[in-house]
């Protein structure tokens, strides 16, 4: 829906790269957290399960502090390479 309303702009053919470069790089940056996520989840059952909740608990508590600072890692990054990020893409201007 977006690819079609981005023909109202001034030039579509750049705002439909745009458009393409944001999403991706912000599918790439979702999937670690996500990843992350999911094995923590795992590991925090099978230590719940083996009846050791501390190390649960531990096993989240890490997880959490790893995924917070990949978002202030990859956030900074993003804001700091905003003026060439979409040359590793294109040459355009």
């Amino acid at each position: 829906m977006m690819v079609l309303l981005s023909r109202l702009l001034p030039n579509p053919k750049l705002e439909t790269s745009v458009l393409a470069i944001s999403l991706n790089t912000s599918a790439t940056i979702y999937m670690i957290p996500l990843e992350l996520s999911a094995a923590a989840s795992t590991r925090a059952s099978n230590e719940l399960g083996a009846g050791r909740p501390r190390a649960a608990s531990l096993a989240v508590c890490v997880t959490v502090f790893m995924v917070a600072t990949e978002g202030i890692l990859s956030g900074t990054v993003m804001i700091l390479s905003r003026k060439f990020w979409g040359y590793f893409y294109s040459k355009d201007e």
